[in-house]
């Protein structure tokens, strides 16, 4: 058991190794009343096994979170904003730029969690 824990821990799915088996390990990484939210999208078919007294008995809380639970219409118009004052380095952020001929090898590649984020250039 860690001697230190965290109140709110951000864990990053798609950085894993396919061997590792780091999401077990999160309760012990919190304190009581702790939330972990998970980062990113896992490869396609990977389980996550958690000990379901434990979270409950401690008030722990796991949670998921897609795009940062964005609202597209709203968000994306100031992110692109933010991006074009040079004021968010998104370049620093892109995994791979991929040709639209691409997208489907470039989906598949994040579902076995190689690829995190891929950029269409068109």
């Amino acid at each position: 058991m860690p001697s230190q824990r965290a109140f709110f821990l951000l864990f990053s799915l798609p950085q894993l190794d396919s061997n590792q088996q780091p999401f077990e390990s999160l309760p012990s990484l919190l304190v009581r009343g702790g939330t972990a939210v998970l980062v990113g999208l896992p490869p396609a078919g990977q389980s996550i096994n958690f000990d379901g007294l434990e979270l409950a008995e401690s008030g722990m809380r796991i949670l998921g979170s897609n795009y940062g639970s964005t609202v597209p219409g709203r968000d994306f118009p100031r992110l692109a904003e933010l991006y074009l004052a040079g004021k968010l380095p998104v370049d620093d952020l892109i995994s791979d730029r991929i040709s639209l001929d691409e997208v489907n090898e470039a989906f598949e590649a994040m579902r076995r969690g190689e690829r995190a984020h891929s950029v269409i250039m068109f």
